[in-house]
């Protein structure tokens, strides 16, 4: 069980990491598509829009994840 526990923490950094750092990726290059370049183009907006929903996978996994670790510690402290 604790050698879950220590997966499901990797999991959720890994998946957080990776999430903030496509984020960094991102608005660098919108900022730079911004003010150096001086407009954004249909393939910046359609890279914003993928990284919009790419973003709900982590949030989805780490809400999946911290129920069932929870489930399992209520249930293994209510069994008998």
């Amino acid at each position: 069980m604790a050698v879950l526990q220590a997966k499901q923490r990797e999991l959720l950094g890994v998946l957080w990491f990776e999430t903030v750092l496509t984020l960094a990726t991102v608005g660098l290059r919108w900022y730079t598509r911004q003010f150096i370049r001086g407009h954004i183009g249909w393939d910046d907006r359609f890279l914003a829009i993928s990284w919009v929903s790419i973003y709900h996978y982590p949030m989805i996994s780490s809400f999946a994840i911290l129920t069932i670790y929870a489930l399992r510690g209520v249930l293994a402290n209510n069994s008998c």
